[in-house]
């Protein structure tokens, strides 16, 4: 199934939500309802891409998208309804705007202007780990940032309500649209 202006996507292992985590042997259910965002799956593999798409998305890839995607959300009756993405079964219609990250073999890449940033703990003697405010480590960046300086690694400065928390393969990160950051930090 192709369409002309959106990706076909399917959440890894046909798991719309992420309700399990594993400690040991045992497998524990973390949560039981489908109503809170945190847990929606945002990891899905690309099936097609657009007709005459020429960018670096290929199908197989797989895509850290916005949460809403796979989210299932009740009507005004109560009834559970899949997202406006959902096509059938487990495939899922996407536009490149809500892709912020494109994975192949293993190396992320943060796609369009959208970056991750990875917070900044620090111990302080009195309260504990803390995380520092609007500064964290570019992790995962783009072409444009690149060209700009700002690489992972990269000590970076970002405004204030500019960051959208995201858990990637055991990661924290925050996404970010480029404009956000502010200042390169030495």
């Amino acid at each position: 199934m192709r369409t002309p202006f959106q990706f076909v996507i399917s959440p890894i292992n046909n798991e719309q939500y992420i309700n399990t985590i594993k400690s040991g042997n045992s497998e524990l259910v973390i949560n039981t309802s489908i109503e809170d965002a945190q847990d929606v799956q945002r990891i899905g593999e690309v099936i097609n891409c657009p007709f005459n798409y020429k960018g670096v998305i290929q199908p197989g890839d797989l895509v850290v998208v916005q949460h809403n995607v796979f989210r299932i959300t009740f009507d005004d009756w109560g009834v559970p309804r899949q997202s406006t993405n959902h096509i059938k079964d487990n495939l899922f219609a996407v536009t490149s705007d809500i892709i912020y990250m494109v994975i192949r073999d293993g190396v992320k890449i943060a796609s369009d202007d959208y970056i991750f940033v990875e917070p900044i703990v620090e111990e302080d003697f009195w309260l504990g780990k803390q995380e520092l405010e609007n500064v964290g480590i570019a992790k995962y960046v783009n072409k444009e940032l690149e060209r700009q300086g700002v690489f992972s690694g990269t000590k970076v400065a970002f405004g204030k309500s500019a960051k959208y928390l995201f858990e990637i393969f055991g990661e924290k990160l925050f996404l970010m649209r480029n404009k956000k950051i502010l200042a390169i930090v030495n």
